[in-house]
């Protein structure tokens, strides 16, 4: 089963619809990271960077880990140590996120202080490509 994401998301002071811009992603996925929180968030988080990266026609997107942190891992204590373990667990399950998005390996690079995202096929039809239920 596919669904695409139809909230309100607010990041920052920008709000984005996505009622207006779905995003699609695969319920199935979900399902097989479901024993993982972090690698639904990662697939949900990766799923939605890649779709505005190639929405906006930019190159390359740069994610500092301080801000991926704050935004992905309010579990993890707000030190080096807590920063480092947070980077440890987050590439861990990315790497599970890949064996179901393949079209993103080579596309999430680390660069020490940042991760650097760049373009990729969408996984999944964009909404418009996909038949409309009654």
């Amino acid at each position: 089963m596919l669904c695409h994401v139809d909230r309100k998301a607010a990041s920052g002071s920008d709000t984005c619809d996505l009622k207006a811009h779905p995003v699609p992603v695969d319920l199935r996925v979900y399902h097989a990271l479901s024993k993982s929180p972090m690698a639904m968030d990662i697939y949900t988080w990766l799923t939605y960077r890649m779709f505005v990266l190639r929405a906006s026609g930019k190159r390359a997107a740069r994610v500092p880990w301080v801000g991926l942190m704050k935004q992905l891992g309010a579990n993890y204590a707000d030190t080096p140590e807590g920063l480092r373990a947070f980077r440890f667990q987050f590439r861990k399950r990315l790497r599970e996120v890949l064996l179901f998005y393949p079209e993103a390996h080579g596309h999430v690079k680390d660069e020490g202080t940042h991760l650097m995202l760049t373009p990729c096929q969408l996984h999944l039809p964009g909404p418009d490509a996909m038949p409309r239920l009654l």
